[in-house]
């Protein structure tokens, strides 16, 4: 059983980098945006602030969902609100997963679904981390000495192969007009 999701953060596993920006005299230069053309506002102070009709601030929180077609939806639960459904994950899926986010996963003990994982076993879910009206795509899968959970959206990719050739679409009228614009020879 899963006790803990361990964030993987990327600048544990590739470091990371400053950039320090130094004025003429050696000073350390700071972040700021420009407002309306006149106010500066320094780094940290400005967020996503959300209004409703009267300009009045509205939380986040009492926000509503809805689909295309106008209909209220409801929220995809937490994966920590109940029980989670896995089903076999496809490995052509998985590759395509724009990873949002790695978690390590912290087991209670290891049973039958770690033996599994790491065996080769690919399991695919839906996740949200927080109750939300869209839950994204996720993947368990295991190095052999540890077990993961990926996050992201899987995309809808298009393999085309060397026996398969694009067709340009042709516009008519841009034809005819390339067909007009010929010069006949002839005419010299």
């Amino acid at each position: 059983m899963v006790t803990a999701l361990d964030k993987v953060n990327r600048s544990e596993l590739y470091g990371w980098s400053d950039v320090e920006v130094l004025d003429k005299e050696g000073g350390t230069c700071e972040m700021a945006y420009l407002l309306d053309g006149r106010h500066v506002m320094p780094s940290g102070s400005m967020s996503l602030v959300k209004l409703d009709a009267g300009d009045r601030m509205v939380s986040t929180g009492d926000l509503v969902g809805f689909d295309a077609d106008g209909h209220q939806v409801d929220k995809v639960p937490s994966v920590f609100d109940g029980p989670v459904t896995l089903t076999d994950g496809a490995l052509d899926d998985y590759l395509a997963l724009g990873v949002k986010a790695v978690y390590r996963l912290v087991m209670e003990e290891e049973g039958a679904l770690v033996e599994k994982l790491r065996k080769g076993a690919l399991y695919r879910l839906a996740f949200n981390y927080r109750a939300d009206y869209e839950a994204d795509d996720a993947f368990l899968i295991s190095n052999g000495e540890a077990e993961f959970l990926v996050s992201g959206q899987v995309a809808d990719l298009e393999f085309l192969s060397k026996e398969q050739h694009a067709v340009p679409v042709e516009d008519e009228g841009a034809a005819e007009e390339a067909a007009d614009d010929l010069m006949d020879f002839s005419m010299f």
